[in-house]
């Protein structure tokens, strides 16, 4: 199977027991034990003959004593554990278990917490942004422009860098938003180039777009990539404190935008439960996973997460049409899980009825013009 199917991790955050969980069993037993040893002492004190009792007290208390003692370290350090990398930090969204912060593994990229001045990198954000606004091409009139902001979220792994630069290149090549693309990366080799993917940036390049477009006649495409939760799409980058993102948030900023038409694609596990907030007549929601399932292919040395592999770098490449590609890629998915004995994905779709219209002008003007050879 051509890039397929091998080194594949599930993309799915894993949760972990916090010292929150641990230390209040942890004093728990210690009170239950201080609250049996006055009892025994009042009991040894008018009954001074009871030593048989006393001498099972006295086993009982120094196994819940040792009990106690196990408990207790490791609910120290389950808390110390659970302020790594910054998410503790994070306020206004629920802290998201995101599993390469959560333990040690050999996909992460050292880097990422050491050389990177941190404080010089939120400097440079304003100029960042307002450099990717200022290259926005001016729209077309007489038809319906795409603007594309495409965002990788996770930066400690370079599978997400690598989807959301591909997609936006194919989109730019074969869909028409070249010089009206927006790249916000989470990555430490793009600090010095792309703008951090975060609430903040996401929020102005969407208000930034809104404004250089025909808001009722233009389309936005919105591409996002990284790790997810049920409803939460993590957004991380060691040390920056940054924040994940909630479906509900993600509504609001788009509502506040007020672009009408919306093509939003999300790479994600549990990708699907951001449907239900984002639906509306005038947007086209597609998503890796349906909203209780992982998806699968975001190990550090893939070029592709299986969505983005099957949709982007193969099936848009045969169509321009969204939904067409969508119902092949979602096939080609679902042999690579099976032939891997994974449960399957089920990559879902939502089409407001209201879009469709849009959708087929812009696939017809796509078609219409020369063809460009495979990237």
């Amino acid at each position: 199977m051509r890039g397929g199917a091998r080194n594949t991790n599930n993309c799915s955050a894993l949760p972990i027991l916090s010292g929150l969980d641990l230390m209040p069993r942890s004093r728990h037993v210690a009170g239950r034990l201080s609250s049996r040893a006055k009892m025994r002492a009042d009991a040894v004190t008018e009954a001074p003959a009871m030593w048989t009792k006393l001498s099972s007290f006295w086993r009982g208390a120094a196994a819940a004593l040792l009990a106690a003692l196990l408990i207790a370290p490791a609910g120290t350090f389950a808390q110390t554990k659970g302020t790594t990398g910054g998410s503790q930090l994070e306020t206004g969204v629920r802290p998201s278990p995101r599993p390469s912060e959560q333990r040690a593994d050999p996909r992460r990229r050292p880097e990422t917490r050491s050389h990177i001045d941190v404080k010089a990198v939120y400097q440079r954000q304003k100029d960042l942004i307002a450099e990717a606004i200022a290259g926005l091409a001016p729209r077309i009139p007489g038809q319906s422009n795409v603007y594309l902001i495409s965002a990788a979220a996770f930066a400690d792994q370079d599978v997400f860098i690598k989807e959301a630069t591909s997609a936006r290149q194919i989109l730019d090549d074969r869909l028409g938003t070249k010089g009206r693309s927006i790249l916000l990366v989470n990555h430490p080799s793009s600090v010095e180039k792309a703008p951090l993917f975060s609430i903040a940036n996401l929020d102005q390049s969407l208000r930034a777009i809104a404004q250089v477009m025909n808001r009722d006649e233009d389309v936005l495409i919105l591409f996002l990539t990284s790790h997810g939760n049920p409803g939460v799409l993590n957004v991380s980058f060691p040390r920056f404190g940054l924040r994940d993102i909630e479906a509900r948030q993600l509504s609001t900023l788009l509502k506040l935008s007020k672009i009408k038409h919306k093509i939003i694609i999300i790479s994600a596990c549990f990708s699907g439960s951001f449907i239900p907030a984002l639906k509306d007549d005038y947007t086209l929601i597609m998503t890796a996973s349906r909203s209780d399932r992982s998806s699968f292919g975001c190990s550090n040395e893939r070029e592709w997460t299986y969505f983005g592999d099957a949709y982007f770098g193969r099936a848009l490449k045969e169509t321009r049409s969204f939904t067409k590609a969508f119902e092949e890629a979602k096939r080609t998915i679902a042999a690579w899980e099976r032939q891997q004995r994974f449960t399957p994905s089920e990559p879902q779709i939502f089409v407001g009825p209201r879009i469709r219209e849009k959708l087929e002008e812009i696939e017809r003007r796509a078609e219409s013009e020369p063809q460009k050879p495979p990237i």
